[in-house]
């Protein structure tokens, strides 16, 4: 599975990824033919694998035609098209458990995952233009007429399942149930600025889907300002419990109305929410840990660079798309993104799967005027602000949230990058200070020019300067598909 590439006198043994590509697609297509009767979004599953099967056998034809001397040129783009021919695999197994009605929790509502890996196929193909491939596939073509027959699907199987079932596991019942009532709520076109508080798959006011958790070795995994996560189980299904204290039900009622909209793979995936013993909670899916713990088991062992720009393009992405719908995270940091360690063979470095949490804080409908600004201070954490959000008495300017966003975001990729938390151990008022003569955390030495200038520009003073975060998932996209990394 290894193969010798050679650099001047000297060799290295580097995954043979074309060979690795194409056993990634086999496997695919065996999971399809073997079983599509348990799948999970069976028409995406088989758009994805036919189209990542017409880009990899072109591109094995390219490589088996080129000149020995030539291969070298094909590294990177050969790594990229391995990284995201494992994505496709993970993601089509996850809709082929034969669970399947446990696993419809996480993939009822999936699209943009098959969508993300579907764009990437297309960069991966833009990347192979450079080495003579001509371009012929249309990644993102049909998808929505799939999407609406694999929910036509799976809402008639668990109708079926509903109707005849005698099973006397009553966790399974209570999921039929409640897939069935999420789909007639997302039937409808749910959105932030319609939730119904009275809407049990929104505000939790179904007693049945109370009855369902294990109560037994719960686990506090954050112990936050506004809400304690527990590790707990759920009618048999891992989650994150986020109880909330009455006195902070706002926030709750805003991340669960933020959540509840929300579908990208880079976001927590929402299960539901409600109320208990006088406390507020919402379930969620379950992460291995947040990013700020990774950082902390990381000192003196720093990522690889792809890895390090993987994990801050996954950030990117997810952030690029809470703003395409008019949402402001305000509390972005290395604790509010979670990680999994995604265990797979032998690849370049796509080694995390990375979603943003906490959304307490959020504000939403963020372009309702044209100036796009609000005028609360002081959100979000200390050491994450931009400058422009610290308090300056009576100064009536307002904050640009998109823009003090990605302030916060430039400060996450410095923490990847130096696995150094910003301004550790720095008090408030010194922090200000710092901030506004223009201090910023460094950089490590050996960060790829194009992206410490990235970060330079996130974290720039004058926020009207920061780029966007479509403008960022590009200019990161590019670092990625370049032959420097």
């Amino acid at each position: 599975m290894f193969h010798a590439i050679g650099l001047g006198s000297s060799s290295f043994l580097e995954p043979d990824y074309l060979k690795l590509s194409v056993d990634c697609v086999q496997d695919i297509k065996n999971v399809i033919c073997a079983g599509p009767e348990l799948q999970l979004n069976g028409r995406q599953c088989e758009d994805l694998a036919s189209k990542l099967d017409i880009f990899v056998e072109k591109m094995q034809n390219l490589v088996l035609n080129a000149e020995g001397s030539g291969l070298k040129s094909f590294r990177p783009a050969l790594r990229n098209m391995y990284r995201v021919s494992e994505k496709a695999k993970l993601l089509v197994n996850d809709c082929s458990q034969e669970d399947w009605c446990r696993e419809s929790m996480f993939q009822i509502q999936n699209e943009e995952a098959f969508r993300e890996i579907l764009r990437e196929i297309g960069l991966c193909d833009e990347q192979a233009k450079d080495l003579g491939l001509p371009s012929t596939i249309s990644p993102a073509s049909g998808t929505n007429d799939l999407v609406l027959e694999d929910r036509c699907t799976l809402k008639e199987r668990l109708q079926d399942m509903a109707n005849s079932s005698t099973s006397s596991n009553k966790h399974k019942e209570c999921l039929v149930r409640f897939m069935l009532r999420k789909l007639e709520v997302w039937s409808g076109g749910q959105r932030i600025e319609n939730l119904d508080p009275s809407d049990p798959i929104s505000l939790g006011s179904d007693s049945e889907l109370q009855q369902g958790w294990e109560n037994a070795n719960l686990k506090i995994i954050d112990n936050g300002a506004h809400g304690t996560v527990l590790a707990t189980k759920w009618h048999g299904i891992p989650c994150a419990k986020k109880v909330f204290q009455v006195t902070k039900s706002h926030i709750f009622q805003k991340e669960a109305a933020v959540l509840t909209c929300l579908n990208h793979p880079n976001i927590a995936k929402f299960f539901f929410c409600g109320t208990e013993n006088q406390q507020c909670f919402i379930a969620m899916e379950l992460m291995h840990m947040s990013l700020h713990k990774l950082i902390m088991e990381r000192k003196g062992s720093p990522f690889a660079t792809d890895v390090a720009i993987n994990i801050i393009l996954q950030i990117a992405n997810g952030m690029c798309y809470l703003h395409s719908q008019k949402i402001a995270h305000r509390d972005l940091k290395s604790l509010n993104v979670v990680i999994n360690k995604v265990s797979t063979t032998p690849h370049p470095g796509d080694k995390f799967q990375v979603k943003l949490v906490d959304f307490g804080l959020s504000k939403t409908k963020v372009e309702a005027s044209r100036s796009n600004k609000v005028s609360i201070r002081n959100c979000g954490t200390t050491t994450y602000r931009a400058p422009e959000v610290f308090s300056k008495g009576n100064d009536p300017e307002k904050v640009v949230w998109f823009k003090a966003d990605v302030y916060s975001f430039a400060l996450i990729c410095s923490a990847i990058l130096s696995l150094k938390e910003p301004f550790e151990g720095v008090d408030r008022k010194t922090l200000i200070d710092k901030l506004h003569k223009g201090v910023r955390p460094p950089l490590p030495q050996g960060c790829p020019k194009e992206l410490a200038a990235l970060v330079e520009e996130c974290w720039n003073a004058e926020p009207k300067l920061r780029p966007n975060f479509l403008a960022i998932r590009t200019r990161l996209e590019k670092l990625v598909y370049s032959s420097e990394i």
